[in-house]
């Protein structure tokens, strides 16, 4: 799956504390910290223990800080396609 990943575009954004991924039975798939933003490598690759995932609906929780030192947290699916 090259080329297509999970991540965080947003200018008022300066850091992404953590970002987490689980399928739907709320199992994590994917958990980091510290991301760097606008940068799609660094997120999510639809992949678990190098496995491509199936194509589906997959929830989101992620915590950012912005520019103004709020930090904010944001959960909400997103939907995996081949």
């Amino acid at each position: 799956m090259q080329g297509t990943s999970v991540s965080l575009r947003n200018d008022q954004v300066s850091c992404i504390r953590n970002l987490a991924i689980f399928d739907r039975w709320g199992n994590a798939l994917y958990a980091r910290s510290d991301l760097p933003i606008n940068d799609p490598s660094a997120g999510w690759d639809g992949t678990f223990r190098d496995e491509v995932m199936d194509p589906g609906v997959y929830i989101y929780v992620v915590e950012v800080e912005l520019i103004d030192g709020t930090v904010r947290l944001y959960k909400g699916d997103v939907t995996l396609t081949r």
